[in-house]
């Protein structure tokens, strides 16, 4: 929660969707004073998928050896390829 100055701040919460030094990525939603819940939540959703919250926190969900990673690496470049080709047709 980010401190910020006027008569409605109390309704007001912040979750940043900027990535700090630290490697952490936060999601901002800013609730007015007349916002449905329901229609916040929604956009909050939306911006932790955006931001790749969820599809970050499986990949570092179970580790991962290097040779995994170059493996898994190789193959979505082969996948990437494979499309470039099949487009370019």
């Amino acid at each position: 929660m980010v401190n910020v100055e006027g008569p409605w701040v109390d309704r007001v919460l912040f979750f940043g969707s900027r990535t700090f030094d630290a490697g952490r990525i936060v999601v901002e939603v800013v609730i007015g004073e007349n916002d449905r819940l329901d229609v916040v939540l929604k956009q909050f959703q939306r911006k932790v998928i955006r931001a790749g919250v969820l599809k970050d926190l499986r990949k570092k969900r179970y580790y991962e050896k290097p040779s995994e990673a170059r493996q898994r690496k190789a193959g979505a470049a082969r996948l990437r390829l494979a499309r470039a080709r099949r487009r370019a047709v």
